[in-house]
């Protein structure tokens, strides 16, 4: 549980009343946080964070009940030693004070982008959002990608900053250069827009493919809207249904109803209407309400 104390810089000297109020604190904190974090990885590393904070909780919450309870002994079953601890009363030598080799206490480690982008986030859901937003650049201008997607949706959302789509897309931009798939995604959109750049269908297909191929449902169907309708790449009936195909399989419900109505009608695949039902149906029974009208 040190090691966890040290982690979340609670002091373990306090109190354990206090100890359990500083964890349950920290954990609505992260229950926060991942309200706000959509990459998978983050997701993991703060689901098992707040386990090991569940944990600690029930553990001190049942030493404090002990420790208020008392424990009663069962003297009746109990085997009793006869000893007179000689032993320990026997006088020791002391060790002189000037010998004692005292270790220096070894220093915090310091805290990885991951977990200062976590502290950042905390802090601008507070009254001192500006220290957050502060924390948040500093990690962007080191090149964190996942403080580069948040700074650049906020600037195009202008959400506790000024809205500037010019700036948006910047930020956006830099983490998608890194591999970013939402960010990758989310270029795409601004390129295709307009949004905070010039707008080129171009450049949007090529960021909707990076994303795409990465797995991004969104891209995916973005990706095969250009390909179903020629805009920014050839236009080609076969990678549209591919790509809707991709996103539809991943619960996509927009990509679903795409995928039946290319089934329906003999799209860049071949006309099957059971087909078409069936993803009509997917898309339908997720509250798609065009594919709710074709059923009907």
């Amino acid at each position: 549980m040190e090691h966890l104390m040290q982690k979340l810089g609670i002091d373990s000297n306090q109190s354990n009343q206090n100890i359990l109020r500083e964890l349950e604190k920290k954990q609505l904190e992260y229950l926060d946080r991942l309200d706000n974090v959509s990459d998978s990885k983050r997701r993991s590393q703060l689901e098992t964070d707040l386990t090991e904070i569940e944990n600690a909780i029930r553990s001190l919450s049942w030493i404090i009940k002990r420790t208020e309870t008392g424990i009663k002994r069962d003297t009746a079953t109990e085997e009793i030693e006869t000893d007179d601890f000689a032993d320990l009363k026997k006088p020791k030598p002391v060790k002189p004070l000037e010998s004692l080799q005292l270790e220096p206490a070894a220093a915090p480690s310091p805290k990885t982008n991951d977990e200062l982008y976590d502290d950042a986030l905390a802090i601008m859901a507070t009254p001192d959002y500006a220290k957050g937003i502060e924390l948040l650049q500093q990690l962007a201008e080191n090149g964190y990608a996942s403080a580069q997607l948040k700074l650049g949706k906020m600037y195009a959302e202008g959400n506790r900053v000024k809205k500037d789509p010019s700036v948006a897309a910047k930020w956006i931009q830099k983490a998608a250069e890194q591999g970013n798939d939402m960010a990758q995604y989310n270029v795409g959109l601004c390129y295709a827009n307009g949004r905070g750049t010039e707008k080129n269908p171009e450049k949007a297909a090529h960021w909707y493919e990076m994303a795409a191929k990465q797995g991004n449902k969104f891209a995916q169907r973005n990706l095969a809207s250009l390909f179903e309708e020629g805009i920014g790449v050839t236009q080609d009936f076969e990678k549209a249904v591919y790509w809707y195909k991709q996103a539809a399989e991943q619960g996509y419900v927009l990509a679903q109803c795409e995928l039946g109505r290319c089934y329906s009608q003999g799209i860049g695949v071949a006309q099957d209407y059971t087909q078409a039902i069936e993803w009509y149906e997917n898309a339908a029974m997720n509250g798609d309400a065009m594919a709710q009208y074709n059923l009907a």
